[in-house]
């Protein structure tokens, strides 16, 4: 058995838990709650690296829906490279229902805005640690400068160091560009 998933964010209640789904390689995750926020309902999504999970970005809700009752994330489904997942709301517009789709950058950005760890989702664009079907964009002059620290294994899909950019890869920690 695993880590308990348990998604920041959720107001009490919130129905965790109570659909589920992860990606072809085991490595991605998204729990709905349909319950969350009086009903509205909302899905968190999570990366496994190096066999911790992590939470990754805010809570997803989605907009368009009508007022009160939506029950977000009564279903989810990730697709097979975890880059897309879905989230079905039983009851929006008075039980019509609908989905919402999330559809993950390609392209990720390193801001650096908490500190030089590679694994914190705040130093990144969007919130989000990239992952295998990311590309990695290093800038230069950001507040911290990225470093994988020893027993980090992670992989993405390119990486971009632009002029001036520094990233630091510890012994015994692995960055896996892919393409």
């Amino acid at each position: 058995q695993g880590s308990k998933l348990v998604g920041t964010g959720g107001v009490a209640g919130s129905g965790q838990g109570l659909s589920v789904s992860i990606s072809a390689d085991g490595n991605t995750a998204i729990v709905g709650g349909p319950y969350d926020s009086s009903f509205v309902g909302a899905a968190w999504v999570f990366t496994r690296s190096g066999g911790v999970w992590t939470q990754q970005g805010s809570k997803l809700v989605g907009n368009g829906g009508v007022v009160g009752n939506q029950q977000q994330g009564w279903s989810v489904s990730i697709s097979a490279d975890g880059s897309t997942a879905i989230a079905g709301g039983l009851v929006d517009n008075l039980g019509v229902g609908a989905a919402w789709i999330y559809i993950q950058d390609v392209n990720i950005s390193w801001t650096g805005v908490i500190s030089s760890d590679w694994m914190t989702g705040g130093n990144w664009s969007g919130g989000v640690v990239p992952g295998i079907n990311n590309n990695v964009i290093i800038p230069a002059s950001t507040p911290f400068s990225p470093i994988v620290f020893a027993g980090t294994n992670t992989s993405i899909r390119a990486i971009f160091l632009l002029p001036g950019a520094i990233l630091t890869v510890q012994t015994n920690a692995r960055l896996n560009a892919t393409n």
